[in-house]
């Protein structure tokens, strides 16, 4: 099916304050064609190579560095010929344009490696592809690796962007947990304004897909959530509770930040982050990193933990939001929760 719709991502690239401008929206909305665009359109404008990454080496293949170039060809036609050489083992993939370098395209997961080929007087802007993987398997520390190319290309001009581009296969990201964003459609802004996230709904690609022969196929599965529905893979409803009172209750420290069990009706409770946190209030901290996004440490004692888990298993303990269900894995995973 051609597309003919694309998001809009003005409002991201309008913007001035934010380092971070995360942009993500369902399948096959432009978001890749908007990264290799602006690549090009940076080139033309500061002379300048953009910084394209993946998460794995594997993920820069011959085919995706065809489809760059095949999307930069659909929205700029008079870009003239494009060429690629290099490798991701070594510095990256380079694009080019009647011979001028526009793009090095580079694996995440090399970032130490990588860094000594980039520098601040031939590159702008870091951009990341393809972000929310579907095994939910994320690098160790990548958050660290994203804000160390940033700064290796930056340093302290603060005139370079991160572009973080992602479908939703989860609604829920270690960039999220790191810098404690809770996702909303729409236009948002955290850290004083220096983490965007734009939450694109895009009706018109959504009726496209529904209304083809595969919309067709995956109607009524949760594939179609995905696919045009605005939800993740894995359907998480059930456990998703986002209305609670705000009575005092016992604080749990994660990584990302405190979370609280608070009463909701039907004799529910809901964990959602805490706003006014209470040193006596809390049952436990914290004992070790268990990384951003990944878990918790629980020294529960075993009648509470079966407590919780009976509450967990009946549908009476919830989560507010994906976020706050991200951030507590092991949590989930002690309560009984599967992946």
């Amino acid at each position: 099916m051609k597309k003919t719709v694309y998001i809009d991502i003005t409002a991201a690239e309008q913007d001035t304050d934010a380092i971070i401008k995360y942009i993500d929206s369902d399948r096959s909305d432009g978001k890749t064609t908007h990264m290799v665009r602006r690549a090009y359109d940076g080139m033309k404008q500061h002379g300048k190579t953009a910084v394209l990454a993946r998460r794995h080496v594997g993920d820069i293949t011959k085919t995706y560095v065809e489809q760059l170039c095949g999307n930069l060809r659909v929205v700029r036609p008079d870009c003239g010929e494009l060429t690629a050489n290099g490798s991701p083992k070594k510095d990256g993939v380079f694009l080019f344009a009647d011979g001028v370098r526009f793009a090095q395209v580079v694996p995440l997961s090399r970032a130490d490696a990588i860094k000594g080929a980039l520098d601040e007087k031939s590159h702008r802007d870091l951009y990341v592809d393809e972000y929310v993987p579907l095994n939910g398997r994320y690098l160790k520390d990548e958050v660290t690796a994203l804000l160390e190319m940033w700064f290796t290309i930056d340093r302290r001009t603060y005139s370079n962007s991160i572009y973080v581009f992602s479908n939703r296969p989860t609604t829920s990201n270690p960039l999220f947990s790191y810098f404690q964003v809770v996702p909303r459609v729409g236009l948002s802004r955290w850290k004083n304004g220096r983490f965007l996230l734009l939450r694109v709904v895009n009706k018109g690609n959504r009726e496209q897909i529904e209304q083809s022969p595969f919309g067709e196929l995956i109607d009524g599965t949760p594939y179609a959530g995905y696919a045009y529905g605005g939800k993740g893979i894995k359907p998480v409803d059930r456990l998703i509770c986002p209305a609670h009172g705000r009575g005092r209750m016992p604080v749990v420290v994660i990584d990302a930040a405190p979370v609280g069990f608070y009463a909701a009706g039907g004799d529910r409770i809901v964990v959602d982050y805490v706003r006014d946190r209470r040193p006596e209030d809390s049952i436990y901290t914290t004992t070790r990193n268990a990384g951003h996004g990944g878990g918790i440490y629980l020294p529960l004692n075993k009648s509470l933990t079966y407590s919780l888990r009976i509450m967990f298993l009946s549908s009476k303990l919830m989560f507010a939001n994906e976020q706050v269900l991200f951030d507590c894995q092991e949590l989930f995973k002690i309560l009984g929760g599967k992946e």
